[in-house]
C-alpha cells in the first residue's frame, strides 16, 4: 500500500456520486474502503472487541505515516497508540460516525501536538536556565524515581510510565493493560510513598560565612 493511500484520501472525500453527476463513479477501492470503515465502526460502537483490534491493525499504518510526516519520529509509537485509543473511544461514544470525521480527528491530534510544541518552545525561551544546584537536585529526583520503579513488576512499571511520562489516560491504560482505577490509584500511592522520603529529606544546614570584605573590616 502506497503512502498516499495510507493517508486515507479515500476516507476524507465525502462527495457522493449523485453530487458530482450521475456519469461519475468513484473507483471501487475507494467505496470498498469506506464500507470497510463503516462496518468496523458499527461493530466497535456495538461493543465488539474483535472489531476494535481489527480497527487498530488496519489503520495504525496510516496514522503512523500522518503523524511522522507532521511531527517527526520522537515518541511516535506512543502517540500512534494514544490516537488509536482516542479514535476508538469517540467511535464507541458515537462522536465519530463518518470516515471523514475519523481523518479529521487524526488531523486534530496533529494540530494539538504542534500547538503544544510551539508553546513549549515559547516557555523554554522564557524559563531561566537551571543552576548547578537545580541540575543536581533534578538528577537526584530522577534517580530516586528510577530506583523506586525498579521495585515494581514490569507490567506495573509500564502502567506508571504510561500514566506519568506518556500521558496515557485511565481509559488507555485499561485498554492496554486491563488496569482498573483502584489499581492505578494504588500504584500511584505506592510510588509516592517510595519517593517521598527522598523528596522530604533536607540538606544539612551550612555555616553562614560573612563576606571576606566584612570580615577584614571587623578584624581591623
Amino acid at each position: 500500500m502506497s503512502d498516499q493511500l495510507r493517508e486515507f484520501p479515500e476516507l476524507e472525500n465525502s462527495t457522493s456520486p449523485t453530487e458530482t453527476g450521475s456519469n461519475l463513479r468513484e473507483p471501487p477501492e475507494i467505496e470498498a474502503e469506506r464500507q470497510r470503515w463503516s462496518a468496523l465502526a458499527r461493530r466497535v460502537a456495538a461493543g465488539d472487541e474483535r472489531a476494535g483490534w481489527e480497527f487498530r491493525t488496519h489503520y495504525a499504518a496510516g496514522i503512523r505515516v500522518m503523524l511522522r510526516r507532521s511531527l517527526g519520529s520522537i515518541g511516535l509509537e506512543a502517540l500512534v497508540d494514544e490516537t488509536l485509543a482516542g479514535a476508538l473511544e469517540e467511535v464507541r461514544r458515537g462522536v465519530i460516525q463518518e470516515p471523514m470525521h475519523f481523518v479529521q480527528f487524526v488531523r486534530s491530534v496533529i494540530e494539538r501536538q504542534q500547538q503544544g510544541e510551539s508553546m513549549s518552545r515559547k516557555l523554554g525561551r522564557m524559563t531561566p536556565a537551571l543552576t548547578t544546584v537545580d541540575m543536581r537536585r533534578l538528577k537526584e529526583t530522577t534517580r530516586s524515581v528510577e530506583d523506586a520503579l525498579m521495585t515494581f513488576s514490569k507490567r506495573e512499571r509500564e502502567i506508571l510510565v504510561g500514566y506519568y511520562a506518556r500521558g496515557l489516560t485511565r481509559y488507555d491504560l485499561e485498554c492496554l493493560h486491563g488496569t482498573t482505577n483502584d489499581e492505578l490509584d494504588a500504584l500511584r500511592m505506592r510510588l509516592q510513598e517510595l519517593v517521598r522520603p527522598h523528596r522530604d529529606k533536607k540538606s544539612p544546614v551550612r555555616e553562614r560565612r560573612e563576606p571576606l570584605v566584612r570580615r577584614a573590616a571587623t578584624a581591623s
